[in-house]
């Protein structure tokens, strides 16, 4: 084995133990051209990339998981999800979420101060649940057959939040908002309110970050949902 064979043996070595960077090396090997030793060119790190892995079509109301991944960088990932330009607070790997119209998705992917976005448009189709009160469905929809409070959306968020909720007959609703402590920080219905689905705006905008409570009172029914608000 003559010296060159020597030095690369120890390049791929160190390579291997991590003592040596692939850069280094690269970098080595430009400096033993220079000096008139003949070397293999060596492949370059890969460049750091994000990507958003999902569906790209919805129904209206129906839920979605996103999930991104990245590839090139040496360290741990840290994520930020961002929905049609805001920011959503979620700094999970994955998202999930729904709409009414068509919405965009993006991911903010940071390791080892590099910063890399991936994209996604999702299209959000009217062939929806025809117990959902903005489906173009309910125009002929019958009356629902039982009481329900659905899970408020969007969930989490950080603006407005629709409740929806289904009563099979008349009754005398009280629809409020509170936070743990059980103050009430909205009150969304208060009085009789016809059979049929009813949706109801909660307004987040102007509450701190948390964890809410909503409650339904209907005649003897009463239920529960929680939304998260983040800022």
């Amino acid at each position: 084995m003559n010296n060159i064979d020597s030095i690369y043996e120890f390049y791929d070595a160190a390579l291997a133990s991590g003592y040596l960077t692939q850069l280094e090396k690269n970098r080595a090997s430009r400096v033993m051209v220079q000096n008139g030793f003949p070397t293999p060119i060596l492949p370059e790190t890969a460049p750091f990339n994000a990507y958003i892995s999902g569906p790209s079509a919805l129904n209206q109301w129906q839920s979605g998981t996103w999930t991104a991944s990245a590839s090139g960088a040496t360290g741990s990932y840290s994520y930020r999800w961002y929905k049609s330009g805001g920011d959503t607070g979620v700094t999970s790997r994955s998202y999930t979420t729904s709409g009414l119209s068509d919405f965009d998705l993006s991911v903010t992917v940071t390791s080892g101060g590099q910063t890399k976005s991936a994209f996604q448009y999702v299209s959000v189709g009217t062939n929806c649940d025809p117990s959902q009160i903005l489906c173009p469905a309910l125009l002929t929809a019958a009356t629902p057959t039982e009481f329900a409070l659905h899970a408020p959306a969007p969930n989490p968020s950080r603006g407005t939040v629709t409740v929806r909720y289904d009563l099979p007959e008349a009754a005398s609703v009280r629809l409020a908002v509170y936070d743990l402590l059980g103050r009430e920080v909205a009150l969304l219905a208060d009085g009789s309110v016809e059979s049929g689905y009813h949706s109801a705006p909660f307004e987040a905008q102007g509450l701190p970050a948390g964890v809410y409570v909503v409650r339904i009172e209907a005649g003897s029914y009463a239920e529960v949902r929680r939304v998260t608000v983040v800022r």
